[in-house]
């Protein structure tokens, strides 16, 4: 059975915060602005927001010491920041961190009588505050997903809370990337592109989830020139890079990540690389295990997508990472190697460190059974570290 669920309701165009300031006025009273230290600012999104809420004489308070990979301690500081504020609603304005945190905060506001474990207990009432979420990155696609994903210092990584928390409504204007740092915007894009692909080679990828990858990956070859520094992005490359991501977030929401996200989180907590760069890292490895582990789809996706096995291809994972790639616009697994290559700068770790953290990382995923299920085909330890190595082999 293909069911597809996403309920935020997203608005894309150019100045969209103050033309639907009457959107965010429906949500609340009085806001709680969620942001990193410096961007918000830098970019006017936070001033637009402020006109915005002035217009229909919402008040608010600001908390900005969200920081890049939040901590749970830091959300929990906003929560006591705000809990005795009377704020009725959550407005999060940045890039994955601000976004994932605020869905945090909105929760827990929501529930000011517990502490910070009510954040990863299994069934507890994910009720929460209104949200409001405009993002300022090109990767995460957060505005579009119920996931919240925080740096945990009590077992040293990034985990997903317990609780998926989508937002109410989603504002997207290109022009606030048209302040980011070309390696921003590239490690972005490649957190993008590998939530695609992830979702498309996911084992709970269905018909709808699929449309909206490969709608992704089309957008993703549109703004290929800018992601590789050929062009110097206008407007229209913004919006089309905001909307890669945003379909990305679209296509995770169903799916959930895989492998490579899997093996990325410790990178990012224990080595300090940056997210997209580190899950760039590990698609490789996971494409070319799909060409030789992945022989069959389900019957429902095998029946829509009709993959085509000719002298080309000797197995479906083959097939399908070529349709994958070719629909970004690149043309093979060595071609992406390549362009990681070029986007990401290299991982520059002492190779016993290194060779540690990969061991330590691939003992830790294949204990995580769930995580594992996730491929569309079984690995062995052996298979994982397969992947994990791939790209220092």
């Amino acid at each position: 059975m293909a069911t597809y669920y996403m309920p935020v309701k997203v608005f894309e165009e150019t100045d969209v915060v103050r033309k639907k300031a009457g959107e965010i006025a429906k949500l609340g009273s009085k806001a709680l602005i969620v942001t990193g230290k410096h961007s918000a600012k830098a970019n006017g999104s936070l001033d637009d927001v402020i006109a915005a809420l002035d217009e229909y004489n919402i008040s608010y308070i600001h908390f900005n010491k969200i920081e890049e990979n939040p901590l749970v301690e830091t959300v929990m500081e906003a929560v006591d920041f705000a809990k005795n504020e009377n704020v009725d609603f959550v407005v999060a304005i940045g890039g994955g961190s601000p976004l994932d945190a605020a869905k945090a905060i909105a929760l827990m506001l929501k529930h000011p009588e517990e502490d910070s474990s009510y954040l990863f207990r299994a069934g507890g009432d994910d009720s929460h505050l209104p949200l409001c979420l405009i993002p300022t990155t090109c990767g995460t696609g957060s505005e579009v997903t119920g996931v919240s994903v925080l740096t945990r210092n009590d077992i040293k990584t990034k985990q997903s809370i317990s609780f998926k928390i989508f937002g109410d409504i989603a504002l997207l204007d290109g022009k606030y990337l048209e302040s980011l740092s070309p390696k921003v915007l590239k490690n972005t894009a490649m957190d993008a592109f590998c939530h695609l692909v992830e979702s498309y080679v996911n084992n709970n990828a269905t018909i709808y989830s699929r449309i909206v990858c490969l709608d992704g990956l089309s957008s993703f070859k549109n703004v290929l020139p800018v992601v590789r520094g050929e062009k110097k992005p206008k407007l229209s490359d913004y919006f089309n890079l905001l909307r890669t991501s945003t379909y990305a977030g679209m296509a995770i929401a169903q799916t959930g990540t895989a492998i490579p996200h899997g093996l990325s989180y410790a990178f990012t907590y224990n080595l300090g690389i940056e997210h997209g760069r580190a899950c760039g890292y590990f698609l490789a490895g996971y494409l070319k295990m799909a060409c030789k582990k992945w022989t069959c789809l389900s019957q429902e996706l095998s029946d829509y997508f009709k993959t085509n096995l000719n002298n080309q291809f000797s197995t479906v994972g083959e097939a399908e990472v070529n349709l994958i790639l070719n629909t970004a616009g690149i043309a093979s697994v060595e071609e992406f190697e390549k362009l990681y290559a070029l986007v990401c700068e290299k991982v520059e770790v002492e190779e016993a460190k290194l060779n540690k953290e990969l061991d330590n990382t691939v003992n830790d995923l294949f204990n995580n059974k769930a995580k594992l299920s996730v491929a569309p085909f079984q690995l062995s330890k052996e298979e994982l570290t397969e992947i994990a190595y791939d790209i220092s082999i």
